[in-house]
This record gives C-alpha cells, sequence and structure tokens, in this order.
C-alpha cells in the first residue's frame, strides 16, 4: 500500500487457497466417507478484491490481477484462462492451448506468441 503509486505496472497473484476448487473439494470429500473433514471450511480471503478495487479505481498504471477459478461465482467479472481468472485494466487475448499441456512447460504451440497486450 505504501508503495504502489511508485509503480507503472502491477503483476498480483494473491494467495488463492481460500478460493480454489481443490481447497473447496479438501473440505468436502472426505466427510462423505469418514463424516470427518480433511480441512475446516474457511471464509474466502477478501484481500483478492480489495486489489481489484484498489487498482481499478486508484492506481494510474497497467495492472493485472491472477489467481484460480474460484469454487464460486467471481464477485467482479475477470477474464478466464485455462485454470485461472485474470482482472486487468487493458485486454488480455486469450490464447487456446490444450489442457494437457498444463503442467509441461512452454509448450511449442505458445513460444514466440504472447498472450497479454499491453499496448
Amino acid at each position: 500500500m505504501k508503495h504502489y503509486k511508485e509503480f507503472d505496472f502491477i503483476w498480483s497473484s494473491p494467495p488463492c487457497p481460500t478460493h480454489s476448487q481443490l481447497g473447496r473439494l479438501r473440505v468436502l470429500s472426505d466427510s462423505k466417507i469418514t463424516g470427518a473433514y480433511l480441512s475446516e471450511a474457511k471464509y474466502p480471503d477478501m484481500k483478492l478484491y480489495e486489489e481489484i478495487i484498489l487498482l481499478k479505481h486508484f492506481f494510474k498504471g497497467k495492472w493485472c490481477v491472477e489467481n484460480v477459478i474460484a469454487y464460486y461465482e467471481p464477485l467482479i467479472k475477470p477474464t478466464e484462462i485455462q485454470r485461472h481468472h485474470f482482472w486487468t485494466n487493458f485486454p488480455v487475448h486469450i490464447i487456446n492451448l490444450p489442457a494437457d499441456n498444463i503442467d509441461k512447460g512452454i509448450p511449442k504451440e505458445r513460444s514466440g506468441k504472447k498472450s497479454l497486450d499491453m499496448i
């Protein structure tokens, strides 16, 4: 907060465990079998939306906030690319990649292509 005005571009990726589908499944999955929970249910960390709102209304430069696709309908509409949500103040061009390439590094189809257009 003290230094955000000093930058011309901000990329933010707040912690995602309380928003993720996996986090929700950890709470629900084992309870069906044993009656116990692998994890306790937690309130979603709303710092994600605090950052988006602050940047949208007060930051003069370009910005992007990234997070996993949430288990709930996002409170502020994002752009969705594969397993992630992106909130920005500039257009994001979607590169369609097969889902099976997600964990295999940079696929050939993507090398040399830009996914963010900051012009």
